[in-house]
């Protein structure tokens, strides 16, 4: 009678296929096991969120995702009940969920607001250009050909998209020539050329910048943001230097001992070489031209009003250097 097990040989074979079969279902069962267990906390936003208007109330769920991220959590951005997110807070969420200096690499997740206009303003803003927190359904229908908000890395200086930016407002503000705009032209370039100047104190890094154009037609307005994520100006390296000359020689309590002489360019910049860029103190002086209806300037846990001169220290502090203005548009 024929043995009902097969040959040695054959039998050793599929003991071994039985195993490996095994062996992939355990790593299976592991893997999503691993993958249920990851911990995600979740950031719900409020139904108003305005960074200008309440920088410490806004600026607290960016900071808790930040602390999140830096304990090893994945986030999980919760943007349903939104009504109002300031067209500045779009440009700095997607930013921030951007940067692997911000996440620690760890996962990012998130849904859309549930009112139908400000849905609209996130997808027509290019924001899931660059930014891809969504499922495949929604990221097939979000792609954006505005490209209002751009991301450009290594610290590069793109005239051209300084260039456009003036020729957009041209009309928008009635100028005749585009060198009306020269203000414009510098707030951008020196703000491009400043990036680098946000270089850690410890570390040479260069960091990427983000630019974002929103036009409220509704008010005859256009918002610019312009930002990074980097060490923030009051801890850079010509600041830190300053700093430590500083209190050889006076009382230091706070950044705000620092602003006068930061705008007024006692502070210098990083290279000494003729050739470059005023930065910051440029940025101011050109903020004061009547084309620009506002302008802040928000770094570290310092909120300046360049129009008004007041400055604020905050409770929060932000992560890089944000510029922001809005210019009013001719009313037809």
């Amino acid at each position: 009678m024929a043995s009902v097990f097969p040959k040695e040989s054959d039998r050793t074979k599929y003991i071994h296929r039985k195993f490996k079969r095994l062996d992939k279902k355990s790593k299976s069962k592991i893997k999503k096991r691993k993958y249920s267990n990851t911990n995600w906390k979740k950031i719900s936003f409020p139904p108003k969120v305005k960074l200008i208007e309440e920088p410490n109330e806004t600026l607290k769920y960016f900071n808790q995702a930040f602390k999140y991220y830096n304990q090893n959590h994945n986030v999980d951005f919760d943007l349903s009940n939104i009504q109002y997110f300031s067209p500045v807070t779009i440009a700095l969420l997607a930013a921030c969920i951007s940067s692997e200096r911000f996440t620690n690499k760890m996962g990012t997740r998130g849904n859309v607001p549930k009112n139908f206009i400000l849905r609209s303003i996130f997808m027509e803003s290019g924001f899931f250009d660059h930014v891809r927190i969504l499922d495949n359904r929604i990221k097939s229908v979000t792609k954006s050909s505005a490209k209002l908000l751009h991301k450009v890395t290594k610290d590069k200086v793109e005239t051209g998209i300084a260039k456009e930016n003036c020729r957009f407002m041209m009309n928008k503000i009635g100028a005749k020539y585009v060198d009306d705009l020269e203000p414009l032209y510098v707030i951008l370039v020196e703000a491009m050329q400043n990036t680098n100047n946000h270089a850690s104190a410890k570390v040479d890094i260069g960091y990427d910048w983000w630019l974002y154009r929103y036009e409220d037609k509704s008010r005859n307005i256009v918002h610019f943001t312009f930002l990074d994520i980097g060490v923030g100006v009051f801890k850079s390296l010509p600041v830190m230097n300053w700093v430590r000359r500083l209190t050889n020689s006076a009382n230091f309590t706070s950044n705000l001992d620092l602003v006068d002489d930061l705008l007024e360019g006692r502070i210098r910049s990083r290279t000494l070489r003729k050739d470059r860029g005023k930065g910051i103190p440029q940025i101011y002086d050109q903020s004061k031209d009547k084309m620009f209806k506002d302008f802040y300037i928000l770094s570290n846990d310092i909120l300046i009003n360049a129009k008004t001169d007041d400055k604020i220290k905050l409770d929060e502090e932000f992560q890089g250097t944000l510029y922001y203005w809005t210019m009013e548009t001719k009313i037809n």
